[in-house]
């Protein structure tokens, strides 16, 4: 039996206590331009 591949994303998040919720920031391709989210903090 073979593994399948782990999930080749990350998902980048702020989570707001306050609130209680989470806003998704960006969902990035962990090989492509890894910082391209920054500037949406």
């Amino acid at each position: 039996m073979r593994l399948p591949k782990p999930f080749p994303y990350y998902l980048i998040y702020q989570f707001n206590k306050d609130q209680n919720h989470a806003m998704i920031v960006a969902l990035a391709h962990e090989s492509r331009r890894p910082d391209y989210w920054k500037d949406r903090i």
